[in-house]
């Protein structure tokens, strides 16, 4: 489980809609990508292509993470750690941004690189000012069912920008562009079903960790009318991918969804369903971070804490008497979810302006 104590400070820092968003504070401290990082810590993906073990889809959220975490272990531990948690399933910051900017139809901004969709440009939000724009409106949309959500279009990003893709593009003489066609093909995909009144089923695609054959017949078909659209542009394709003009004209192409990927789609009422589902578990999480933050600082932090006040008075009457009651935690007294809420963001007042426990 994520440490308590590295998550739940930042919590008020990005919870009132009214705070500018800073993109730098996004990069470094934003408890989004804490949040993230818990999960693919915790949550095992099902086992794949007939393996008998579960494994992790390991999220990467500072450079290095990944190498990091093996520098101590013995060539056994080592190789352990690998099989739980395969490289091929590591992802960054920027691959985050990529996976989400395609299948929320943005393939112009992926277009920009990695850096630019990740931070914004042209006039565009990036993934920091998107996350953070939701995060602060009401951080529980970022639960389990978003992650597994993400890795489900991992999965068909990855899978799709493979060898046969390479190939056929090649074949086409257009190898050179897999960058551009990846992400407009996709986002037309996800285009075309939203027309409809299901959305992809990234449950299933969890559940099964692959991307159906008949999901990726439908796409290779979609590929085709994507490269004749660009051949026929007398201009430079890549520079010409990363104008919003060039989503507009995608958008309009005749293409054909098959039948045969039914089964691959669910209700969008039935995802509404299941996001609503993992919001109030996401809500309940929140509560027992904050209650568990509170009872690890322990009672003797609390009381520095209000002898540190003493002097000041930064604390209002109510924080006080929050700090009072988690002032008596050894007899059997404890604060509840919201007064626990109270006392962390009071605390996060006191360090700003000064107070400090070594």
């Amino acid at each position: 489980m994520l440490r308590v104590n590295d998550i739940v400070p930042k919590i008020s820092e990005y919870a009132n809609t009214q705070n500018k968003v800073n993109a730098a504070d996004f990069f470094s401290n934003h408890p989004f990508h804490l949040r993230i990082e818990e999960f693919s810590r915790r949550l095992w993906a099902p086992a794949a292509d007939g393996s008998p073990r579960q494994t992790h889809w390991f999220y990467e959220r500072a450079r290095g993470q990944y190498a990091n975490a093996q520098t101590k272990l013995t060539r056994t531990e080592a190789l352990r750690f690998q099989t739980l948690n395969p490289k091929s399933q590591m992802f960054t910051k920027t691959d985050l941004a990529k996976y989400y900017l395609t299948f929320h139809e943005q393939p112009f901004l992926v277009c920009l690189g990695a850096q630019k969709a990740f931070a914004g440009a042209s006039g565009h939000k990036g993934f920091v000012s998107i996350i953070a724009e939701i995060w602060a409106k009401s951080d529980t949309a970022i639960n389990e069912v978003w992650f597994k959500n993400i890795i489900a279009q991992a999965i068909i990003f990855r899978t799709f920008n493979g060898k046969r893709l390479a190939n056929h593009l090649r074949d086409l003489n257009y190898g050179s562009y897999k960058s551009v066609i990846v992400p407009y093909t996709l986002a037309k995909f996800i285009h075309e079903i939203d027309k409809t009144e299901f959305s992809v089923d990234y449950g299933k695609i969890w559940l099964t960790q692959r991307l159906p054959d008949s999901v990726m017949d439908n796409l290779f078909e979609i590929v085709d009318v994507i490269v004749r659209y660009f051949m026929g542009k007398q201009t430079n394709v890549s520079e010409f991918a990363k104008r919003e003009i060039c989503w507009q004209e995608v958008q309009a192409l005749p293409v054909e969804i098959h039948e045969s990927i039914k089964p691959c789609l669910c209700y969008k009422d039935k995802a509404k369903e299941e996001h609503g589902d993992a919001v109030r578990t996401q809500r309940e999480m929140n509560k027992i971070h904050v209650l568990e933050y509170v009872f690890e600082k322990g009672e003797a932090y609390w009381w520095k804490l209000r002898e540190w006040d003493d002097n000041r008075h930064i604390l209002s009457p109510k924080e006080r008497s929050i700090l009072d009651i988690a002032c008596k935690i050894s007899r059997g007294i404890y604060p509840s979810d919201k007064q626990a809420k109270v006392l962390v963001e009071a605390e996060k007042r006191a360090i700003e302006e000064g107070f400090y426990v070594p």
